[in-house]
């Protein structure tokens, strides 16, 4: 997933399981079988890449701690790519429908606060080889990787508005 650079995202949608999320990944709990904890549809896992030779914005979406199902750029969502001056880096944007994000029936609510968190990763300029990433929006109190545990992932506080000013969306402890 990171070969190349992008942007991962870690994101639940289920409002039942709230802050922290629970699931283990593969590499947690080897060698037994995902439960159904772990196989939440409404744990997802997204991929946001730029495909240079067809200047797409590409978005794969995967589910629950063992990635299951999922597709390659799924019906519905729309993403932007822009190099900044200088090829020193980008920015993106994407909407993502709530169905992709295993929430067509129950999206997150004003109020709400669930599991998220984001990854920037870094390639060579040929996109073959994985240079770094920085992890954010993690969940302290947990040990462990974002793709083992799913109680690492940070917190998500859904607001009924866009367009909030720094100080209410600053980091505060539980």
């Amino acid at each position: 997933y990171g070969m190349g650079g992008g942007v991962a995202l870690r994101v639940s949608t289920d409002r039942a399981m709230g802050w922290p999320a629970r699931g283990l990944g593969a590499g947690t709990a080897y060698p037994r079988q995902p439960d159904e904890v772990s196989r939440n549809p409404k744990l997802a896992f997204l991929m946001l890449w730029h495909h240079a030779p067809t200047g797409t914005a590409c978005l794969e979406a995967k589910y629950g701690m063992d990635l299951h199902g999922g597709a390659v750029n799924p019906p519905g969502y729309r993403g932007a790519f822009r190099r900044h001056p200088g090829g020193r880096g980008y920015t993106l944007e994407y909407a993502i429908p709530w169905a992709v994000l295993g929430a067509a029936d129950d999206p997150p609510r004003a109020g709400d606060a669930l599991a998220a968190m984001w990854l920037a990763h870094w390639g060579d300029p040929a996109g073959r080889t994985w240079k770094g990433q920085l992890i954010e929006v993690a969940n302290p109190a947990e040990g462990g990787w974002n793709f083992d545990n799913a109680a690492t992932w940070g917190k998500a506080v859904y607001h009924p508005r866009g367009g909030l000013p720094a100080d209410v969306a600053r980091p505060h402890a539980d």
